[in-house]
Order: structure tokens, then sequence, then C-alpha cells
């Protein structure tokens, strides 16, 4: 039952990362940090960190779990 709950966030929270970052306008984020390479590319590295961070996390979740609890 856990595991069906969490392939169910996961993809909840993929797909609203995805949509929620598409309305960030990507030329202002540009100007502002000086960004050189393309508007797509710009926007799909940024589009991509969010599932990459979040997978990094829960990988090393399960290490510090081991190391900080009590057993």
């Amino acid at each position: 039952m856990l595991l069906i709950a969490n392939v169910s966030l996961s993809s909840f929270y993929f797909g609203y990362t995805i949509i929620y970052l598409s309305v960030i306008d990507f030329t202002v984020v540009m100007d502002i940090y000086a960004i050189d390479i393309s508007k797509s590319d710009a926007e799909g590295l940024l589009t991509f960190c969010v599932p990459l961070g979040g997978c990094l996390g829960a990988l090393a979740s399960s290490y510090f779990i081991n190391k900080v609890s009590r057993r």
C-alpha cells in the first residue's frame, strides 16, 4: 500500500512541477542571471533540476535514516 501511495504521489509531484515551472517567463530569468544559452535549453535544464533534486533527496534519505536513527 505504501509503494502505491509513493508512486501516485511522485507522479503528481512530477506533473505539478512541470506545469508550475512552465508558467515562469524564462526571458526575465535569463536576463537576471545572464544566461547565455538558448531559452528552450535553459527552460529544460530548470525543469530537469526539480525532479532530479527530488530523486537525489529520496535516495539520500535512506542513507541518512540508517546513519541518524536510533538503531
